[in-house]
């Protein structure tokens, strides 16, 4: 039977706690971290002990982190939380489990770093879906003042933080609460055409479709080195489009 991305991630649910963060809301560490994983495997069981010092080097090397800096397994472990939120991974103290390889394949098939983004967008979309507040995501999308779109922002805020466990009253207004929603709204925002949302909520339309929005091996005020990000101008829209179908909301929803 065919591998069906659609339905695989279509019962995704926000209720299972915190899944996207700093590090993983980005297609290009999805995709790095889980190719590694994959390669490294035996029997669909990674040995984190086994391969730290690799998986450090391959970090470093990839976002160019020559300083080793203490942050630099966040990478993994960010994207690990989030796949084990998709139900592709079981951790464990030592090693994880790939559960579902189907899931790892679709994110590395072809060496095409699209399906990463397609992973992600997808598990965001049905994970708002499933939490009730799609609606709003649309009439964001649909608004045409930010008076309007900061109200739909905060209907989706309110309604995140009162379904994910690891962010219970009196966290609400916490910087984390925020930046959780500014990430799933990111990279929903990306590929349907909307302007980058602050982890304040203020809207930047200059980065409106711009794939810098939702990759973290960029240039930024903390970068020393050049990156080796040739793929960002090689990143293939019409593929991504083609893929999601019916699931960008300026095409309409289901």
């Amino acid at each position: 039977m065919k591998f069906n991305i659609y339905d695989r991630l279509k019962d995704s649910s926000y209720s299972n706690g915190k899944f996207i963060s700093d590090k993983s809301y980005a297609y290009d560490t999805v995709y790095f971290i889980s190719k590694f994983i994959k390669e490294y495997s035996v029997d669909n069981e990674f040995n984190y002990s086994n391969w730290k010092s690799t998986l450090e080097d391959y970090i470093a090397e990839k976002w160019q982190l020559l300083d080793k800096n203490n942050g630099i397994i966040n990478y993994y472990n960010e994207t690990i939380s989030l796949l084990e939120y998709s139900h592709a991974i079981e951790k464990g103290r030592k090693s994880i489990k790939i559960i579902d390889p189907d899931l790892i394949n679709f994110i590395t098939k072809d060496d095409k770093m699209e399906n990463a983004y397609i992973f992600t967008y997808l598990l965001c979309y049905f994970t708002i879906k499933n939490s009730g507040c799609l609606e709003s995501y649309v009439n964001f999308c649909k608004s045409d003042t930010n008076t309007q779109k900061k109200q739909y922002v905060q209907e989706i805020y309110k309604c995140l933080c009162e379904l994910n466990s690891s962010i219970k009253n009196p966290k609400i207004h916490d910087q984390w609460a925020k930046q959780n929603t500014q990430y799933i709204m990111n990279v929903l925002n990306f590929i349907n055409k909307q302007p980058w949302i602050s982890r304040e909520f203020t809207f930047d339309y200059n980065r409106v479709y711009k794939l810098s929005m939702i990759s973290v091996n960029v240039r930024g005020k903390k970068t020393k080195y050049d990156k080796k990000n040739a793929y960002l101008d090689e990143f293939d829209y019409d593929y991504v489009i083609n893929n999601l179908n019916d699931y960008i909301v300026e095409k309409g929803v289901e």
